[in-house]
């Protein structure tokens, strides 16, 4: 059985001036041998958090499966290591629980006899926050991706699944979260890394970010990759500022001089910026080969020599050693591994493993598919060879590596290109990735096209143009992309960038669903529910959601839910609209949680319960719906399913109005006369915070 992690993020920070100067001193620890629960991608996730934190100049110690034994050298070795540091860094992976509000990180040999052979044998996250404080780090962070699934469930019940938040830990601390505090998140979900991990290596390897940009960014790539059931949080305060990779000569504009394309912009150059500050000698020595034109080739050639004369230090300890953190010479004699110098190899050799499944016949599948497919492949593109990665699970790290080095070998291949361009697209490198999305276009790459088409609606990296954005969603739907033809057709039915027609909106839908294609079936029904551009239909448009819905589409789930519990399309049956909208929120649909929670104020379908109501309403917007504030909000005011507490709605009434609720300003000028001004001010700051720390 194949666990999956409950993941947590907290960081501690004390007050320091901007931390880039000084020494940086990270220990990272990663368990998955655990006996009683293995677990997939720790060591993977560990081993990648190293390469990204040598890069950014931390003395970087490495752990895997850590044991019982080792915890309090663990702790001692630490507070020596970190002393005096300017920032000191601590990475968990693997399994953590929660007794009477402590986390407890599991080691590897825990035997779970009971509650106190647990407690007694976890390494208490307090414990390593005193560490870091007797070493008197200027800046300390401690970094937890931990598991899923509680495996001691049965050994007491005060075991619990999910991670507790820290309230009593001293001034100038930031505690975030893979999860929400006591949620439970997510494993690799098929990648070579967990969903949060990823999301934060590529985090880190953005210059210029400060901390709450960087984890901002994280808590969307996290909602995307997992389809809304993990939200990363943070929350307390932190007045310093803090940039863990600086811009300093970070590149803004094409290279000048070699094989460039039109507009100047090359692969090698683009490569040469994620590479640059690279700790692997491979990572140069693949460039040189790959790349003997640069401009930059004399320098990475330099580097590779110098990293090869004086490789950076990477003190490891093997699978279960104590915890002196002296490097071992050789594996030991019962044949436990020892770690080598992470970053000896890019992309990582996991990704092999799915084409090494296929056949090896000539002209078989197996021929096409590249590294850059298992790494960077859209799940959406009707012409990629691999099964595809979705939005937030793409290790920008990896993928633009492996697409630049397809690149090298066969330069204009247009899916390489489309590839390529993605990874830069997911980095936020909107005007990189817009130069390799038009090359792609230009060899007739139906999803480089539309991606093109969905830079110019949204405003990313060019002028918000949706003339332009209608023109290539054009070109690609005639090319017979399901997405373009989707695209196309809200596009005329709302009158965007083109020419308001109904016939042509629909005919671009009905053909985009003729393909299966779930988003065009579920827009299609949307237009007969609605009535906006045909007279209304129910039971058309119940047809078409449950069509979607039997592809996985989450809204059409929600919306059968709504049409049973309303009876339109079909009988009114509030069980069965109960047991759609419950399928939709199992799934992370960020609608379904609101009418659920409705219909269990009313007890339609359903036992009345106010207070699972207000769970239901929370994780709507914990999933981003914000219109579920203002429910929310509602229930604190009127004291439903909770004490009342105007200070809390008038907090959720600021946040449902910040993410553009209609309804949220009269909500607030009704609430104001009653509210104490003391609480009113308390709750102002607090949305003020909660918007710096966790707003899109």
């Amino acid at each position: 059985m194949r666990f999956l992690r409950l993941c947590l993020l907290l960081v501690a920070l004390s007050t320091a001036s901007p931390a880039w100067a000084g020494n940086r001193v990270a220990v990272l620890v990663g368990n998955d041998a655990y006996g009683f629960a293995p677990l997939d991608n720790p060591i993977q996730d560990v081993r990648l958090m190293a390469e990204v934190l040598r890069e950014l100049d931390f003395d970087v110690v490495l752990v895997e499966d850590l044991k019982q034994g080792a915890i309090p050298g663990l702790l001692k070795s630490m507070t020596a290591r970190m002393a005096g540091a300017e920032v000191g860094l601590f990475y968990y992976a693997g399994h953590a629980l929660q007794h009477d509000g402590v986390n407890l990180l599991l080691p590897v040999d825990l035997e779970p006899t009971g509650l106190k052979a647990v407690v007694d044998g976890s390494l208490s996250i307090l414990g390593v926050i005193d560490a870091m404080a007797g070493a008197k780090v200027k800046v300390g962070l401690v970094l937890l991706d931990s598991c899923r699934d509680n495996p001691f469930v049965k050994v007491d019940p005060s075991l619990r699944a999910g991670l507790a938040s820290v309230d009593d830990a001293p001034n100038e601390l930031l505690v975030g979260y893979a999860t929400s505090a006591g949620k439970v998140a997510y494993d690799g979900q098929g990648g070579a890394n967990s969903p949060y991990t990823t999301a934060l290596a590529s985090a880190l390897e953005q210059p210029g970010w400060d901390i709450y940009e960087m984890f901002r960014f994280v808590r969307r790539q996290v909602r995307e990759a997992t389809g809304g059931l993990q939200i990363p949080w943070l929350s307390g305060s932190l007045e310093t500022a803090l940039v863990l990779h600086p811009a300093g000569d970070a590149p803004t504009g094409p290279a000048k001089g070699g094989a460039a394309a039109p507009d100047g912009l090359t692969v090698g150059w683009v490569l040469w910026q994620f590479l640059r500050d690279s700790r692997s000698p491979d990572d140069f020595r693949l460039y040189v080969a790959h790349f003997p034109k640069s401009p930059f080739v004399e320098e990475a050639d330099t580097r590779r020599v110098a990293l090869e004369v004086a490789p950076p230090t990477l003190q490891v300890a093997s699978r279960g050693a104590g915890a002196d953190f002296q490097p071992l010479p050789a594996p030991k004699e019962d044949g436990e591994a020892v770690l080598a110098t992470t970053g000896d190899r890019f992309p990582p050799e996991i990704i092999r493993r799915w084409p090494a499944r296929l056949p090896a016949v000539p002209g078989g599948l197996g021929e096409q598919v590249d590294d850059c497919d298992l790494l960077a492949a859209d799940p959406d593109d009707p012409a990629r060879v691999a099964p595809g990665v979705r939005g937030g699970l793409v290790s920008i790290r990896s993928a633009v590596r492996a697409c630049a080095l397809a690149l090298a070998r066969v330069p204009e291949n247009p899916r390489f290109l489309f590839q390529f361009a993605r990874a830069l697209d997911e980095a936020r490198r909107y005007d990189w990735a817009k130069v390799f999305y038009e090359r792609a276009a230009k060899g007739g790459y139906g999803a480089a096209i539309v991606s093109l088409g969905y830079l110019y609606k949204t405003g990313h990296g060019v002028k918000k143009d949706e003339a332009e954005a209608a023109r290539l969603y054009e070109e690609a739907a005639l090319l017979g992309n399901p997405r373009a033809r989707t695209n196309l057709g809200v596009f005329f039915i709302d009158g965007k960038g083109v020419a308001q027609s109904t016939e042509d909106g629909l005919a671009w839908l009905r053909l985009a669903a003729a393909h299966g294609w779930p988003n065009a079936l579920t827009a299609l029904g949307d237009v007969y529910r609605r009535g906006k551009a045909v007279p209304a239909d129910a039971d058309a448009a119940l047809e078409l959601y449950r069509a979607s819905a039997d592809l996985g589409q989450t809204d059409a789930m929600t919306n059968i839910g709504r049409a049973y519990m309303d009876g339109k399309g079909v009988a009114k049956d509030p069980k069965a609209a109960v047991s759609w909208l419950e399928r939709a929120t199992a799934v992370g649909n960020e609608f379904a949680p609101l009418y659920l929670a409705r219909a269990a104020l009313d007890g339609k379908g359903t036992a009345k319960d106010p207070k699972r109501a207000l769970q239901l309403l929370t994780l709507a917007a914990e999933r981003g719906y914000d219109d579920a504030r203002l429910d929310l909000g509602d229930l604190y005011a009127e004291g439903t399913g909770t004490a009342r507490n105007p200070e809390e709605a008038w907090f959720q009434y600021r946040l449902a109005e910040a993410g553009g609720a209609k309804k949220a300003k009269d909500r607030l000028a009704a609430l104001a006369p009653s509210i104490d001004p003391g609480a009113k001010a308390a709750a102002e700051a607090r949305a003020e915070d909660w918007l710096r720390l966790n707003g899109s």
